[in-house]
């Protein structure tokens, strides 16, 4: 089974942006909060199958990927990484960062 991520967007606890036009702060803070949805759902960075990201700034954000690339490596995961045009919200909003994950079923309740 897999469970989509919603997109993660580079703000804090409180939802405001952060590091205004700094594509790489904004890419490392918005993969931490989809680190931080992965937890939430009992999963990690091994369990994503595709990483896609957002951007209006195709460019800049390839440029800097592998800084994303870099750290899922760390952590022992390989996913394929889209990097896809978008309107974000905020104009000085650089990504936004989406995954889809492998969730296992829960054990079956099945005779020991």
């Amino acid at each position: 089974m897999h469970i989509a991520i919603p997109a993660q967007a580079p703000v804090d606890e409180d939802g405001y942006l952060l590091h205004a036009d700094d594509v790489v702060a904004q890419l490392v803070l918005a993969s931490n909060n989809l680190e931080t949805a992965l937890v939430a759902r009992g999963l990690d960075w091994t369990d994503v199958t595709r990483i896609t990201v957002s951007t209006p700034h195709l460019a800049a954000v390839e440029a800097v990927i592998d800084v994303l690339a870099t750290h899922l490596a760390e952590s022992g995961a390989h996913p394929p990484i889209s990097i896809v045009p978008a309107v974000l919200p905020h104009p000085a909003q650089a990504v936004a960062i989406s995954a889809s994950a492998r969730a296992c079923p829960p054990p079956s309740k099945g005779t020991p």
